[in-house]
């Protein structure tokens, strides 16, 4: 399940970045010593990289894909991570609802402005994993209880975060999530969640967008 983070959470902390950075250059500082003839300077830009190297920009955020959807065909489960059954239980009647916040970091390569590489990372994130037969607002609303819920850690990476700028990369776009935790059965008893999803587009056509989504439940 793709989701876009806004450009404008990364411009936050960059922003503020440059700022102490102007703050600090228009700062009193002593003039610089002379340096004697025929003593080179220890540092010399010149002599750096060609080109410039790739920027990190770390931030928090909230997950804004709002929460994540898969469904494991195969074992018949479906589950949701970044939202609770009470919030799922809200957007499901049209109320608004916070979302979970998780820990991100962007790459953006000089050589490529268009490529932006993210992993994010969660702990204790809301999941609820579902009986495929009930999973929709119509089952919830109507009583139907989820197989289990609570928190798990999940990861997710992309390695082209805007694939559509990038229309011209010969590169296929890969992106997904892996999650493991504990969570509660509808018994009480405890039950470990593993999840896992992974897709790859070419970025253009719909026929080559493949996913491959898994949900393994193992009780205790």
């Amino acid at each position: 399940m793709r989701y876009h983070t806004s450009r404008s959470k990364l411009f936050s902390p960059f922003a503020l970045f440059l700022g102490l950075t102007v703050v600090a250059g228009c700062t009193e500082r002593p003039a610089p010593t002379a340096v004697p003839d025929g003593i080179a300077p220890s540092f010399d830009f010149m002599n750096g990289p060609a080109t410039p190297g790739p920027y990190l920009v770390r931030y928090e955020g909230p997950t804004v894909f709002s929460f994540l959807v898969y469904v494991d065909f195969q074992r018949r489960l479906g589950a949701l991570h970044g939202i609770t059954l009470a919030q799922l239980v809200e957007l499901c009647s049209g109320n608004p609802f916070s979302v979970e916040t998780l820990h991100l970091q962007e790459i953006d390569s000089p050589e490529d402005a268009n490529r932006i590489i993210q992993l994010a990372q969660g702990d204790d994130i809301a999941t609820i994993v579902w009986n495929l037969a009930d999973f929709g607002c119509g089952a919830l609303l109507g009583g139907a209880e989820p197989v289990a819920t609570g928190t798990v850690d999940l990861t997710n990476t992309d390695n082209d975060l805007r694939s559509d700028l990038n229309p011209e990369s010969v590169n296929f776009n890969a992106w997904g999530f892996s999650a493991r935790g504990e969570l509660d059965d509808a018994n009480g008893s405890t039950v470990k969640f593993h999840g896992h999803s992974r897709c790859v587009w070419d970025g253009v056509e719909a026929e080559k967008f493949f996913c491959s989504d898994k949900i393994v439940l193992v009780y205790q």
